[in-house]
């Protein structure tokens, strides 16, 4: 079964980096720049909702790679910039770029390393 791309990028967000949408949070912080991040917004370009960015968000304000922007009298969006090293923030885009580029049917799994010629069926026959 063909996956859409947005659940292959985010299944591939899940299983390398732990949660399914940290990939999204992490390309548009290092993409923000100063400007920071509205999680509200971030959710409708990606067709979801704003409370699946809360887990992923915290735990990067917990390792100090991200901080809570003050609020802008008058505007009521809550802002989340990237913190730290502007090198380690380019690598960071650079490595989701690159797994979201990651093209499917490679032969690859994400969770198992390579896979042999002929996929998993092969893989089982080999250890049996």
């Amino acid at each position: 079964m063909v996956k859409n791309p947005v659940d292959l990028r985010r299944e591939r967000s899940r299983c390398v980096l732990g949660n399914r949408y940290r990939a999204e949070l992490i390309r548009a912080l290092s993409a923000s720049g100063d400007r920071g991040v509205c999680l509200s917004e971030l959710a409708l370009a990606n067709a979801t909702t704003a409370s699946v960015y809360h887990a992923p968000v915290t735990a990067l304000i917990g390792l100090d790679l991200v901080v809570k922007l003050p609020k802008t009298p008058g505007d009521r969006r809550q802002l989340y910039a990237r913190a730290g090293d502007a090198a380690l923030w380019r690598t960071l885009g650079h490595v989701v770029e690159r797994l979201n580029g990651y093209p499917p049917g490679s032969g690859k799994s994400l969770e198992g390393g390579l896979m042999p010629p002929g996929g998993r069926a092969a893989h089982r026959g080999a250890r049996g």
